[in-house]
C-alpha cells in the first residue's frame, strides 16, 4: 500500500510564541500612533485661507509651507476646494509661511508665533504675474478698469514695494516711476512733477488721498509732508501721466497722483515701525485695525518724525536782519532770519468702514497733521513753519455703480512767519468738496460714466496773505463730465470724454475739456494708446488774491 502523505504539524508552543510577538507589534504600533496623535493634539495649529487678489475668490491647490528662520521646513500642505489650509501639531516657536502656486507670485508671511493654540492668519491674497503687469486701477477714469484699458498711461506702486522702501514722506514711493521727477528740498520735504518742469510748489499736479484732494486749502499747494497716510497703511499709489481735466477739472495738466489706503475690513492687525539715521533722524509709525463685527471695521494710524535740517543762511535774510537791528529792533525777539533747524512733525488718522451689502459700503474718516517746526519754501518767500496744522473729515458712499462723497479740508498756520520780513502768516482757510458719479453699462460693449463736482474755497488769512482782497476772495467751482467707453472689437477700445467747468471769479464762459483715446491690445501684456487731450489751468485762490510783501528793503537793496 502506498505511504500516506504526512501533513506538517504546528506545535502549540510555537503557535503561542508567534501570536505573542504579533500582539506585541500591534500594541507597539498602536502606542506609536497614540503618541503621534497626542503630539499633534499638544502642538499648535496654523489655519488660513488663500485668495486670488485679482478676483477675490478662494484658491484651491496652493502649496503652503511652514519654515523656520533657517529655512527648514516644518510642515506643508495644500489648500482645499475652499482655499482653506490647516497645519496641526506645530511645535512652539516663530515661523514663516510660504504660499506658492503656478503662475502666481510667491507670498511670504513672517513672524507667525505658534503656541499650544490655534493661530489664524485670515485671508491671504496672492497675485498672478499677469495681474501685476496689468493691475486694476481707479484713477484714470475714476472707475475700476485694467491699466492697459485706461485712456492714459497708469502706473501702480503696490504695498509690497512700499514696504521695501522706508521713506520720510509718501512721495518717495513714486521716485522710480517713469516720467516722475522727485526733488528732495529738505530732510523730510520733497517736490514732484509729472511730465514737466519741477518747482518748489507744483500746482499742475492733482494729488489725491482716498479720492480726496490733499492740497493745502486756499493755497492749493501740495505739501507732501502733511499727508497723513503711513507706510503700513498705504495699499498702493497710482500715477496717471498726462492731462486729466476731462474727468477731474482744472489744474491737472500734468497728471494725477493718488494714494490709496487699506480697508480695515480686509487688513486687520497691528503693525509698528521705528527708523533712524544720520542728522539725528528718528521716525516711528503705527497702524492698528480690527473688526467690530464682520461688516464693520475700524483703523487708527499715527506717524512721528524729527531730525536736524540742513543748515543754510539766506544772505537777504541776514542783510534784512542786520538792517532791522541797526534800526533798533530787539535781536532776541526779531523774527527776520530766525531759522529753526530742528524739524519735527506728527500725524494721525481714524477710519470706520461699513459693509452695507455685497455691493454697497459707507466709509467715514478723519485725520490731523501738524508741522511743529519746518522750513518751507512758498511761492513768495521762505517761511518758518511753527505748529502748522492740517485736518480733514470725509464721508464716502457707494452702491452698485453709484458713488458719492463729501469732505472738508481746513488748516491753521499756527505761529508761522516769513523769514525775509518776519511777518506772521495767518491761515485758517478751508475747502469743501462734494462729488457724485454714476456709471451705466449697455450690453458688453458700451459704458457711460458721468458725474459732477462742487468745490467751495474759503480763504481766511486776516489780511496777512490776501491783504486788500480778504473780503472778496471766496471761490465756487462747478463741473460736470461725461465719458463713453466703447469696445469696437475684442482688442480695440474707443474712449471719449467731455467736461465743462465754471469758476465764480473768472469772467470767461464755461471751459470745455475734451478727451479722445484709442486703446489697442493685440495680446496679453501689450497695448498701444493714441490719445488727444486738452487741459487747462485756472488760477488758484492764492494766485488770484495774494497780497503780501515778498521781501522788505530794510537793507537798502534795489
Amino acid at each position: 500500500m502506498p505511504n500516506p502523505v504526512r501533513r506538517p504539524s504546528i506545535s502549540p508552543r510555537f503557535s503561542r510564541s508567534v501570536l505573542r510577538r504579533l500582539a506585541g507589534c500591534a500594541l507597539a504600533l498602536a502606542l506609536t500612533l497614540l503618541l503621534q496623535q497626542s503630539a499633534h493634539a499638544q502642538g499648535g495649529v496654523v489655519t488660513g485661507r488663500v485668495i486670488d487678489a485679482e478676483v477675490a475668490t478662494p484658491m484651491p491647490g496652493v502649496t503652503v509651507e511652514l519654515i523656520t528662520g533657517a529655512g527648514r521646513r516644518i510642515q506643508s500642505t495644500t489648500t482645499d476646494e475652499n482655499g482653506d489650509f490647516r497645519l496641526e501639531g506645530v511645535p512652539e516657536g516663530s515661523y514663516s509661511l510660504i504660499l506658492s502656486a503656478f503662475g502666481y507670485e510667491t507670498r511670504r508671511l513672517d513672524g507667525i508665533k505658534v503656541e499650544d493654540e490655534t493661530v489664524t492668519v485670515g485671508g491671504v491674497e496672492i497675485m498672478s504675474r499677469a495681474f501685476r503687469l496689468n493691475p486694476v486701477v481707479v484713477t484714470a477714469s475714476r472707475e475700476e478698469e485694467r491699466a492697459f484699458d485706461a485712456p492714459a498711461a497708469v502706473y501702480a506702486v503696490e504695498a509690497e514695494q512700499i514696504e521695501e522702501r522706508p521713506a520720510t514722506t509718501a512721495i518717495e514711493y513714486v521716485r522710480d516711476v517713469p516720467a516722475v521727477d522727485v526733488i528732495q528740498s529738505g530732510l523730510g520735504r520733497s517736490s514732484v512733477a509729472l511730465r514737466g518742469f519741477n518747482s518748489t510748489w507744483n500746482s499742475f499736479l492733482l494729488v489725491l488721498t482716498d479720492y480726496r484732494r490733499a492740497a493745502i486749502p486756499a493755497q492749493s499747494l501740495n505739501a507732501y509732508n502733511l499727508i497723513s497716510a503711513t507706510d503700513e497703511d498705504i495699499e498702493r499709489v497710482e500715477v496717471v501721466l498726462g492731462p486729466g481735466s476731462a474727468v477731474y477739472g482744472p489744474n491737472t495738466a500734468n497728471g494725477v497722483l493718488h494714494f490709496i489706503t487699506r480697508s480695515p475690513l480686509d487688513h486687520q492687525g497691528t503693525t509698528a515701525s521705528i527708523a533712524g539715521g544720520s542728522r539725528s533722524l528718528f521716525q516711528t509709525t503705527l497702524r492698528h485695525a480690527g473688526l467690530i463685527n464682520p461688516n464693520i471695521g475700524y483703523k487708527i494710524s499715527a506717524f512721528y518724525f524729527q531730525g536736524d535740517e540742513w543748515q543754510y543762511v539766506d544772505p537777504i535774510e541776514q542783510l534784512n536782519r542786520d538792517a532791522a537791528i541797526a534800526q533798533g529792533a530787539d535781536p532776541d525777539t526779531l523774527l527776520i532770519g530766525r531759522r529753526d533747524f530742528d524739524t519735527s512733525r506728527f500725524s494721525g488718522d481714524a477710519r470706520f468702514d461699513f459693509r452695507l451689502s455685497e455691493r454697497s459700503n459707507l466709509i467715514l474718516s478723519g485725520g490731523y497733521s501738524r508741522m511743529r517746526s519746518s522750513i518751507e519754501q512758498i511761492t513768495t518767500n521762505t517761511a518758518q513753519a511753527k505748529d502748522w496744522g492740517y485736518s480733514y473729515l470725509q464721508g464716502r458712499f457707494r452702491i452698485n455703480n453709484f458713488f458719492a462723497q463729501a469732505y472738508l479740508n481746513w488748516g491753521s498756520a499756527g505761529d508761522t512767519y516769513l523769514l525775509r520780513s518776519g511777518e506772521r502768516l495767518i491761515d485758517h482757510s478751508s475747502v469743501f468738496v462734494g462729488q457724485v458719479r454714476h456709471a451705466t453699462i449697455l450690453g458688453e460693449r458700451q459704458r457711460f460714466t458721468y458725474g459732477a463736482d462742487l468745490i467751495r474755497t474759503i480763504p481766511r488769512t486776516d489780511g496777512t496773505i490776501n491783504g486788500r482782497n480778504e473780503d472778496d476772495d471766496n471761490i465756487t467751482e462747478l463741473g460736470g463730465y461725461l465719458q463713453s467707453e466703447t469696445k469696437l472689437t475684442p482688442t480695440l477700445d474707443l474712449v471719449a470724454a467731455l467736461r465743462m467747468d465754471y469758476h465764480s471769479l473768472m469772467v470767461d464762459d464755461l471751459v470745455l475739456s475734451p478727451r479722445v483715446a484709442l486703446v489697442f491690445e493685440p495680446a496679453q501684456g501689450q497695448n498701444f494708446r493714441l490719445t488727444y487731450n486738452r487741459s487747462f489751468f485756472q488760477p488758484t485762490a492764492l494766485w488770484l488774491n495774494v497780497d503780501v510783501v515778498s521781501s522788505p528793503t530794510l537793507a537798502g537793496l534795489p
